[in-house]
């Protein structure tokens, strides 16, 4: 009966002593469970404890994007915040903010916050490019998103980043959603210009930059119409590096200089290969990073490719490549004018050795670099084409006993008032 009495006892003892163990551990949670602000600004996401904790009392927050967060409670104290922001859209976007499970903590409701970043006023061209030639309107529009929360009279600049002038200033109002421009395409447009929208001083274009392209000409450049022997014989590297050393070997034994188009990925694969080509004198030209159809491409595709290139063939020579070549040839107005607005030179071919397609042999590579071959040709051939490697020796002879002066594309090319016409031949305009 004792026995009894005393386990009765002890129960008795802890139950009264678990309010006061469970009162040691904090009780937390969010202030509100719903929050609202506007996108592009940044409001304060606030946790409570019921008692301040007798020491820094660390919470864990998560969202429903994977992202985690740790804010403190700090001792003596009962409040702490995160601060939430988004960047500047027009549609807005919704978090929810969840307070994690802790051994240091309970958790009471709310103890889930949804936060709603509200689509701000935001200005962005209507296209990611715009194309016209010389001497023709360009036409383009501004588009306006959720206009009547942007105060009425709000100055709007367009700025033509290139120079650094501004083009238009008008005042916002809240009942429009999209205004329009036209301009005169003049010889200043040439290549292209980098165009970007303001508001209140602030940049804001969905694409930060718009292209805007005037270009004369209705081909890429597939050769030269000269009155002398000069051409350019071109190699293509893409792929396999093999053949480099013994290509450069046999081009200083003629003593001659040409241009070599390289992916960023054989230059990625082979450093050393692009130093040697550079450092003997050769040209380095872009042709894209992974050798895409720049047809299929986006604006912003088509410029990561070509940027990705030139910066890694800039940090292995020092120098940067402004001639591309389109892989598999595939180029087209737009193309050419994303091209030529980020400083390019597109260049093609008048002669190709075959070297890449089936049924390729060495007869051929010799046969079709040499056939028909005029002051001005551009041929092509590929770095990893074994036949071509093996009579490329026999082709640079027939140039020099045929009086062809072999010369990097960038110096068969003519600069200043120049054309292009029907076929692809580059001409000076008198």
């Amino acid at each position: 009966m004792k026995r009894l009495l005393s386990i009765l006892l002890l129960i008795s003892l802890l139950l009264s002593l678990a309010p006061a163990a469970l009162a040691d551990a904090a009780s937390v949670s969010f202030a509100s469970d719903r929050l609202s602000y506007n996108s592009g600004e940044s409001t304060e996401l606030i946790v409570r404890a019921k008692q301040a904790p007798e020491s820094d009392l660390a919470i864990r927050i998560t969202d429903n994007k994977k992202n985690a967060y740790e804010v403190v409670i700090p001792a003596g104290q009962t409040e702490a915040s995160l601060t939430v922001s988004s960047p500047l859209s027009g549609s807005g976007s919704t978090t929810t903010f969840t307070i994690e499970r802790s051994e240091n903590y309970s958790r009471k409701s709310p103890y889930q916050c949804s936060v709603s970043a509200k689509g701000a006023c935001m200005y962005s061209f209507g296209a990611q490019l715009y194309q016209q030639f010389t001497d023709r309107d360009l036409k383009f529009s501004v588009k306006v998103a959720n206009p009547t929360r942007l105060e009425k009279g709000t100055v709007i600049t367009i700025r033509d980043d290139t120079n650094g002038t501004v083009m238009e200033t008008f005042e916002h109002n809240p009942n429009k959603t999209q205004y329009s421009f036209t301009y005169r395409v003049d010889e200043s447009w040439m290549p292209g210009r980098n165009i970007s929208v303001w508001v209140d001083g602030r940049e804001q274009a969905d694409s930060t930059t718009i292209l805007a392209v005037g270009i004369s000409g209705a081909k890429t450049i597939r050769g030269v119409r000269r009155d002398d022997n000069k051409i350019s014989f071109t190699m293509d590297a893409g792929s396999s590096g093999k053949n480099v050393p013994t290509i450069l070997d046999i081009l200083d034994k003629h003593g001659v200089k040409i241009t070599f188009f390289v992916t960023g990925k054989f230059a990625n694969s082979y450093p050393e290969y692009v130093k040697m080509m550079a450092e003997r004198g050769h040209e380095i030209g872009n042709h894209s990073w992974s050798h895409p159809s720049f047809t299929t491409l986006s604006v912003d595709k088509i410029l990561s490719e070509v940027n990705r290139t030139r910066d890694l063939v800039y940090e292995l020579t020092g120098k940067t490549t402004v001639l591309f070549r389109p892989p598999k040839g595939d180029c087209n107005s737009k193309v050419r004018s994303i091209l030529n607005a980020a400083g390019y030179e597109v260049i093609r071919w008048t002669h190709e050795s075959y070297d890449s397609r089936d049924g390729a042999t060495k007869e051929k590579s010799l046969k079709f670099s040499t056939k028909d071959i005029t002051g001005g040709s551009i041929i092509l051939t590929h770095v990893n084409a074994d036949w071509t490697v093996a009579v490329l020796d026999e082709i640079l002879t027939w140039y020099e006993e045929n009086g062809f002066e072999v010369v990097p594309v960038s110096e068969l090319l003519y600069y200043g008032n120049t054309a292009t016409d029907d076929d692809g031949l580059q001409y000076l305009v008198d």
